[in-house]
């Protein structure tokens, strides 16, 4: 799911007072998803490259 759409939704949640439910944000390029889950080291969105 891309930044954009990740923000929106928290945002939409927390106006709503609600909880959001997303799948955790892990590094660019893993290998990971769907098997783990775990997030590792690196950059998750594009606001973390700034």
């Amino acid at each position: 799911m891309g930044g954009d759409g990740r923000k929106t939704i928290i945002a939409e949640m927390q106006r709503r007072s609600k909880p959001p439910y997303l799948p955790p944000a892990v590094p660019f390029g893993s290998k990971q998803w769907p098997t783990l889950i775990t997030p590792g080291p690196g950059p998750t969105s594009l606001d973390d490259l700034k």
